[in-house]
């Protein structure tokens, strides 16, 4: 009998890195091109009001809304925070997905005398 497994590793992602995507918005602004001060201005806050956003201090009423992530990509053109998003979602539901197509698959197998 002949067994043929298959191993799929999924590299460390942007979601292993950050653990919100308040995090990761945060790293972006900060490792953007433009100024904290220009970016801020953009998105009509102060440069106070966007590091009070980004700090995600649980006493502060300030926090990142999705329309200011909406505005930080508009205003920027960085649609990271997607690429961020879709790793830590996409990633663990094709995680999932292979999973249960692999005990399908040895559930088959036993059937078959395999």
């Amino acid at each position: 009998m002949t067994t043929t497994q298959l191993t799929l590793r999924f590299p460390e992602g942007l979601s292993s890195h950050h653990e919100s995507c308040r995090e990761y918005v945060q790293f972006c602004v900060h490792t953007n091109k433009s100024l904290n001060k220009v970016i801020a201005a953009d998105m009509d806050l102060s440069p106070s009001h966007l590091s009070r956003k980004l700090s995600g201090n649980p006493n502060d009423t300030m926090n990142l809304t999705l329309d200011d992530l909406e505005k930080y990509m508009n205003v920027t053109g960085d649609c990271r925070p997607l690429d961020y998003l879709n790793d830590k979602y996409n990633n663990k539901k094709m995680e999932e997905e292979i999973e249960k197509l692999r005990n399908e698959n040895e559930a088959l197998l036993r059937r078959l005398g395999r």
